[in-house]
């Protein structure tokens, strides 16, 4: 148990905390893992599970091969114009914040209509299955606190993995990776904070980052007067070989 991650907060006792940790290292299978997400309250383990930092060196069954992780650029987007989706989406949102419906952060699964469909076809060169895209919109003011990530739902809802190994560190089953994906739609501008521990992620229009969802804590806020668009996608691989990794490992960026 890494009693570094307890958390100093007005909100879960030190037991309560050293208990769900406890359940969480007894976890053996997928079943077991999902049973205790629903058992324990998510804004809770979703910060204490983390074992940051990992030397993925010295983890065997990682693709990862470096000594701390926290995120990486991979590539660039090229193939659609995303000043041109940036419109589009400050568009619809517009319309919307007409209704007074729009939530300080909006975040919504798209379908493969968004944007003419040039999201969904440009997908298919990342080669990941169960792919979801999502996009996330931060106005001013909006905040997401310290957390790490589950992807519990990208799974889906087969139960023939429950009898997989799990693992604490890539909370995934054995054999499989999920990959974790943002594309910035916007160029930073002071006040725009994405952060991964302790090392802050400054943008352009078209990056598209790699990041440690399961033991890299993140965060973000929006403190400047422009909206923060980014595209969160979401995939998994049985490759360990897959060239998303080997970005990471050889510090790669790729055209896409």
């Amino acid at each position: 148990m890494n009693s570094n991650n307890l958390l100093r907060n007005t909100v879960w006792s030190m037991e309560e905390q050293k208990d769900c940790l406890g359940d969480y290292f007894k976890i053996q299978t997928w079943k077991d893992w999902k049973e205790f997400s629903k058992k324990w309250d998510s804004r809770l383990f979703r910060q204490i599970t983390s074992q940051f930092p990992v030397n993925f060196n010295q983890v065997d069954y990682s693709p990862i091969n470096l000594d701390r992780f926290t995120f990486a650029k991979i590539a660039e987007v090229k193939s659609f114009n995303c000043n041109h989706l940036y419109e589009y989406v400050s568009k619809k949102l517009k319309d919307e914040s007409s209704k007074n419906i729009l939530p300080s952060i909006h975040a919504v699964h798209i379908d493969k209509n968004f944007f003419h469909g040039k999201i969904h076809k440009w997908t298919e060169t990342l080669d990941l299955e169960n792919i979801d895209i999502q996009l996330r919109c931060a106005f001013p003011g909006s905040l997401h606190t310290v957390h790490t990530d589950l992807n519990i739902g990208i799974w889906g809802s087969d139960d023939s993995m429950d009898n997989k190994k799990f693992y604490h560190l890539t909370k995934s089953p054995e054999g499989y990776y999920a990959i974790r994906l943002l594309i910035a739609i916007n160029d930073w501008v002071p006040g725009q904070v994405v952060g991964f521990e302790n090392d802050l992620w400054q943008y352009k229009t078209g990056d598209v980052i790699a990041f440690e969802w399961s033991n890299a804590r993140h965060y973000t806020s929006n403190v400047s007067w422009s909206k923060r668009i980014v595209l969160k996608i979401t995939g998994i691989t049985q490759n360990p070989m897959h060239w998303i990794f080997q970005n990471i490992n050889n510090k790669k960026i790729s055209i896409l």
